[in-house]
């Protein structure tokens, strides 16, 4: 049993990590600097795993964003774009009141128009109350020109003109609106550090009508780079990819004289690119980061109790040393120093139950001090001579 305990007490000295080297001497190791060496260690796994899994599991983010001028030749089709015209008091479909002309003219550039067909479809992407409604798409896709500024410099915009063919029915049904609608195709998983396809998600704008007048809109359509960052863990390369939506509605009015059936036109729309475009970076803490925070914490706490401890083992020691010092003192003072003439006395006095060697010891005793006196005659005599 006591050789087991030696064991365990002689390991968990070897635990200390705070080891004394004394200036002379060999290293001081104690229970006190191994236990909180223990618990240092096990802190530090639990910690260290802890911050693992919350990096995988709820990662950090820091989202940058940057605007930069779009090219002045860029423009944008717009496969999935729909419109839809109803009612504000109860969200009656109005489409069958309408009529829209969409062209794409290019012909001032010396390129033939492009005349856009209206069609009834049935998006998925939309609200639940706005299901009822009939969505109108268009067959080529709607086109975005570009910037105003380069609609301007290559000649070419995008039109869509809409009339009404029952002004009765249409003008009893105000207030109405037009609701332009675009899917939102992606949105950021940030647990995963990927994109997901949205399937219920929209970019939905709402425009007011107000017969008879004439409502003039401008839409600006922005395009929306996004930008993953690797965290050299669970994501390794960087992924980006862009969307678009409605950055900006720009309305005027001019006035109507009357309502014709098949003639009165009640808005103009035109549409154009946003003159910036947005870039959002997600940002994740990469695992390199992680590894020197989780490092530096320990390094940190390794110096501070490893400087604490050694200021305590070095009291401790400079204690022991003038505690020895001091004993070591009083022994000089207690020990009594022998006459020249000093013998060596041993009791005459034998034990009868004494034993061999004890009775080996005492005459060693009187041989030493029959030599001690010879050697002290023969130092008499020299001094004599």
């Amino acid at each position: 049993m006591a050789i087991k305990f030696h064991k365990m007490k002689t390991i968990l000295h070897h635990a200390d990590l705070f080891g004394y080297l004394p200036p002379k001497g060999t290293k001081i190791q104690g229970r006190l600097g191994a236990i909180i060496s223990i618990m240092i260690v096990l802190a530090f796994i639990g910690y260290s795993l802890a911050r693992f899994i919350t990096f995988i599991t709820n990662p950090n983010v820091n989202y940058a964003q940057e605007y930069m001028d779009t090219n002045d030749k860029e423009f944008l089709t717009l496969p999935n774009f729909a419109m839809a015209f109803a009612s504000d008091a109860d969200y009656t479909d109005l489409s069958s009141k309408i009529v829209i002309d969409a062209v794409y003219n290019t012909s001032n550039n010396g390129t033939p128009n492009t005349v856009l067909q209206a069609k009834a479809c049935d998006p998925s992407k939309i609200p639940s109350y706005l299901q009822k409604l009939q969505f109108i798409c268009f067959t080529p896709s709607v086109v975005v020109p570009g910037t105003r500024q380069s609609q301007i410099k290559y000649q070419r915009t995008m039109m869509i003109m809409i009339n009404v063919t029952d002004c009765a029915g249409f003008l009893s049904s105000l207030p109405a609106s037009v609701y332009v609608m675009i899917p939102n195709q992606f949105d950021v998983d940030l647990r995963y550090r990927t994109f997901t396809n949205k399937t219920d998600s929209v970019f939905l704008e709402r425009i007011r009508l107000q017969p008879p007048l004439l409502a003039y809109w401008g839409v600006d359509f922005q395009k929306q780079q996004f930008i993953i960052t690797p965290d050299y863990l669970i994501n390794w390369r960087r992924q980006d990819q862009t969307r678009v939506s409605v950055s900006k509605v720009r309305t005027s009015y001019g006035q109507n004289l009357a309502c014709v059936d098949q003639i009165t036109p009640i808005a103009l729309m035109e549409f154009s690119l946003d003159s910036q475009i947005e870039k959002t970076f997600v940002n994740y803490v990469t695992s390199f980061m992680l590894f020197s925070e989780v490092g530096a914490l320990w390094t940190t706490c390794i110096l501070i109790l490893g400087s604490l401890l050694m200021q305590f083992y070095s009291l401790r020691d400079s204690k022991k040393k003038k505690k020895i010092q001091q004993d070591t003192g009083a022994l000089h003072k207690a020990n009594i120093e022998l006459p020249k003439n000093a013998e060596i006395v041993v009791s005459k006095k034998e034990n009868s139950n004494q034993t061999d060697s004890e009775k080996a010891v005492m005459m060693g005793a009187k041989s030493l001090n029959s030599s001690m006196s010879h050697s002290i005659d023969l130092g008499k005599s020299g001094d004599a001579d």
